[in-house]
């Protein structure tokens, strides 16, 4: 009979704990993502990234977007094809402002209307 008791209140404790740390884990999470939200500049800093797949973040970055967000691009290279890109296919919905020019690094803003 005690050890059926220790298991049930084990067992109990067990549950509690579950339900403590899935209650504050969801609570982080729905904080972090409020602070995310809320962020105007999101930093997308694209050198460590191999070539092929930078353009592929940055418009994956670029559909999470509200008007009025911005994204920092921090590249190693001057990104005018980037410009061209947004220019042809998002003629009227971008800002596009250079932060610094080189040699070895841009740092660009491009801002969602």
């Amino acid at each position: 009979v005690k050890s059926l008791f220790l298991n049930s209140w084990v067992c109990t404790f067990v549950r509690c704990m579950i339900y403590v740390i899935y209650t504050f884990t969801v609570s982080i999470y729905t904080h972090l993502m409020e602070e995310d939200m809320g962020k105007q500049v999101f930093e997308l800093d694209l050198r460590q990234l191999p070539p092929a797949l930078r353009h592929v973040k940055i418009f994956e970055r670029w559909d999470e977007l509200t008007p009025g967000q911005s994204i920092l691009l921090i590249n190693d290279h001057d990104p005018k094809p980037l410009y061209y890109q947004f220019a042809a296919e998002l003629s009227n919905e971008f800002e596009w402002q250079y932060q610094e020019e080189g040699p070895e690094k841009w740092v660009v803003t491009i801002s969602k209307k």
